[in-house]
């Protein structure tokens, strides 16, 4: 089977820099004098599932930066929000099946760990799939990493950067997938948009991925699938300076 896939490459490196004249796309910062946006572009496409890939961003610089790299993808110009731009890509693609959606901060990302992600979600029946890794898993393959944990009845788990989708629930669950991203970062506020039930399971650690799964079904009667994966790489984003020199030594 095979998967297109969306690049989301829209936000500026503007907390990485000292001044307005060194911002740039995120998705260009240097590491190891390759683009990051490079390595999840050969992740990608080293994959045997992995067909069409469009990018999300600002054209212009975006294409100029990679275009001493040959990588088989559509840029196209971002719009105003993370969400919208996965709306556009989703349009460009019209794409029949499900959709692989990836950040442009995970350089990491290898494509074992794509391929055993979409392994994991093929032999589950979902509309949405989002793979979560263990604290254990996370800091003995990357000692010193700094990630925003949730703690279930099932493990210490933290998320990935990428997740899988059928495209035909988007309409079903904008405003909510609006604010899950803006809090993405904070596990009791998330609790929240979710009731008062997972809050208090949260808060009491009975919370379990199943009871998750049933919430966001009642709510918006879309079928999501927490997916356990072994590869830290799908979630280790660069968000600060630390996180930066952690994937460049690791690189």
């Amino acid at each position: 089977m095979i998967f297109d896939a969306i690049v989301l490459a829209g936000d500026s490196n503007k907390p990485f820099c000292k001044d307005s004249s060194q911002i740039i796309p995120e998705a260009l910062i240097d590491i190891n004098g390759k683009p990051m946006i490079a390595f999840i572009l050969e992740s990608l496409q080293q994959s045997e599932y992995i067909g069409r890939v469009v990018v999300v961003g600002s054209k212009d610089l975006l294409q100029k930066g990679l275009e001493t790299f040959k990588y088989t993808c559509e840029i196209i110009e971002q719009k105003d929000s993370a969400f919208s731009n996965l709306r556009l890509g989703i349009d460009v693609l019209s794409s029949n099946g499900k959709v692989l959606v990836v950040t442009c901060d995970i350089p990491l990302l290898t494509t074992i760990a794509v391929n055993d992600f979409i392994d994991r979600c093929m032999s589950e029946e979902a509309d949405v799939y989002y793979p979560i890794v263990s604290k254990q898993v996370n800091e003995a393959s990357y000692p010193g990493v700094r990630r925003t944990y949730v703690k279930l009845k099932e493990g210490i788990f933290t998320g990935g950067n990428l997740f899988l989708v059928n495209p035909e629930v988007l309409s079903f669950c904008t405003d909510f997938a609006q604010k899950a991203i803006a809090l993405r970062k904070n596990p009791v506020k998330m609790s929240r948009i979710l009731g008062l039930g997972i809050l208090m399971r949260y808060l009491s650690g009975n919370l379990t991925i199943a009871s998750l799964e049933r919430r966001v079904y009642g709510l918006l009667r879309i079928k999501g699938k927490g997916i356990i994966s072994s590869y830290p790489e799908v979630g280790i984003d660069v968000d600060k300076i630390s996180d930066l020199e952690l994937v460049r030594k690791f690189l």
